[in-house]
């Protein structure tokens, strides 16, 4: 019996948050400061705030040495349609449950 190994047919290995094309504008940022730079990421940080503020998700208080300080951090993605062109700018802010 021949296999595709014992052939020399082997699937190309694409790995997480690989790329198979360029499309200038649609990278992610590393950090909150290059999102704040781009008017696209902005506005869909805006859209994220205003939906945790609308749904009553959280409240500012003031930090107290008898509370435990849960951090948060920005989490950013570019959603594709099937045709690789972007749909939309996805902006998360989450809680950093682990502190």
């Amino acid at each position: 019996m021949i296999t595709r190994g014992k052939a020399g047919v082997f699937k190309p290995k694409v790995y997480a948050g690989q790329s198979t094309e360029y499309n200038p504008g649609s990278t992610e940022p590393k950090n909150v400061t290059e999102a704040l730079m781009n008017a696209d990421w902005r506005e869909a940080m805006e859209e994220e705030f205003k939906a945790l503020v609308k749904n009553k998700t959280w409240k500012l208080v003031p930090p107290s040495p008898s509370y435990n300080i849960v951090g948060n951090k920005w989490v950013f993605k570019v959603k594709h349609n099937s045709d690789g062109s972007v749909q939309k700018f996805k902006a998360r802010l989450v809680a950093k449950g682990f502190h």
